[in-house]
């Protein structure tokens, strides 16, 4: 009898350790199971956190861009100088004169030094309007082949009509041309002047107007350079009642109103015309 009860002892001690051994094993589990998902929360919060920084450093730097490429822009709204470096040389490419001016301005011409046998024509290229960095070059030509435009020089009556030819000589080359006429209104009258459309190689022509003063002989545009020595224009005079002596007629001429086919400007010296009355 004592047997049977030990052995029932021993069942109930077994099956009681069982359970006890099941409730660690489903605990176990559970805390397993909270812990892992712990884990995976945090790893949402710090791959969010990553992401948004991420996010974040893509603006600025899509910012810093965006900043920069303003700034650039500002810089190169207005690339023009605000001076202007124009040189002087001689013929030989030494420098004559520095100078710096403010850009659309006009920069001073030095003297040209002497050249034995030669003299100064002119400066290679226009100094009036200078909008960026130039070289100018001295021209010189020989003596005696100065360009020049000449006035003839007559006698005559009172009452003659006295006809005045323009010519051109020693014409390094030329597309426009301007003159004005000067001459004593008390005992001479222009009457009129005519071009010598011939030579002027299809340049168009200011045509004459007696109320003009003072009258003016143009040309502009011819289809190329009108080189070489030629008649330009004849005008006409009458010798009015009175007159007694000698009346001069004067031109004057800007070098910027004449110039060539590249447009720079020609110079030429000028001889005045003559009519004696007796």
């Amino acid at each position: 009898m004592k047997r049977i009860v030990i052995l029932l002892y021993l069942v109930i001690f077994v099956v009681l350790c069982s359970v006890v051994i099941t409730s660690c094993s489903c605990n176990s589990d559970k805390t397993t199971k909270k812990v892992t998902k712990s884990s995976q929360t945090e790893s949402k919060k710090d791959n969010s956190g990553k992401s948004s920084k991420s996010g974040n450093t893509s603006n600025s730097k899509n910012g810093n861009s965006s900043n920069a490429s303003k700034t650039s822009s500002l810089n190169n709204q207005d690339k023009t100088p605000k001076q202007c470096s124009v040189v002087f040389r001689d013929e030989k490419g030494n420098i004559i004169s520095k100078q710096k001016v403010k850009n659309g301005s006009a920069a001073k011409t030095p003297d040209a030094p002497k050249k034995k046998g030669y003299y100064f024509y002119s400066w290679s290229r226009s100094v009036d309007n200078v909008t960026g960095d130039i070289e100018v070059t001295a021209v010189y030509l020989k003596d005696g082949t100065v360009p020049q435009i000449e006035l003839e020089r007559k006698n005559a009556k009172v009452g003659d009509n006295v006809e005045i030819k323009v010519l051109i000589k020693n014409n390094p080359g030329i597309a426009s041309l301007s003159l004005d006429v000067l001459y004593d209104k008390e005992h001479l009258k222009l009457t009129g002047f005519t071009y010598n459309i011939d030579a002027l190689d299809g340049a168009a022509t200011v045509p004459f107007n007696e109320k003009a003063d003072p009258p003016c002989l143009s040309m502009v545009n011819s289809r190329d350079n009108i080189t070489g020595d030629f008649e330009y224009a004849t005008l006409s005079f009458k010798v009015l009642e009175g007159s007694k002596g000698s009346y001069p007629i004067t031109i004057t001429c800007d070098d910027e109103n004449v110039y060539n086919i590249d447009e720079n400007n020609v110079h030429f010296e000028l001889v005045n015309g003559l009519i004696t009355v007796k």
